[in-house]
């Protein structure tokens, strides 16, 4: 029973991976939107829909990274970091507010999935 555990483990391990990467997005953009919950709508930034993407982004980077280039993480990861400043210049904007922890968390939800696929899921946690 065990060698068929651990044979079915070897399988779907990349698929378990990314399931951790988008829980662990979901588990910050949870936070997140909690934190804003009062807000009205169109006033709210990356909640849990944004998060949990995000984190699976950063899996799928780094589980493509593995097959075809490591450049790949780095373009997925600059990708983030484009949006996260587009995202921040509006907030400035809009509701005068200069706080980058949404930002932060944004980058670091990206990192975390990547982590959870590439080296350990307990760490990335």
């Amino acid at each position: 029973m065990n060698e068929l555990a651990a044979e079915l483990w070897r399988d779907h391990q990349a698929l378990v991976r990314l399931g951790i990467a988008l829980l662990l997005g979901a588990l910050i953009g949870i936070q997140r939107g909690w934190q804003w919950r009062k807000a009205e709508a169109g006033q709210r930034i990356a909640g849990i829909r944004t998060h949990s993407l995000t984190g699976l982004l950063g899996g799928l980077m780094a589980l493509l990274g593995q097959s075809t280039s490591h450049w790949l993480l780095v373009a997925g990861l600059a990708s983030v970091v484009a949006i996260s400043l587009v995202a921040y210049r509006a907030q400035v904007r809009t509701m005068n507010d200069f706080s980058i922890t949404g930002s932060i968390g944004l980058l670091l939800t990206f990192c975390f999935g990547a982590l959870a696929v590439v080296n350990s899921p307990a760490i990335a946690a």
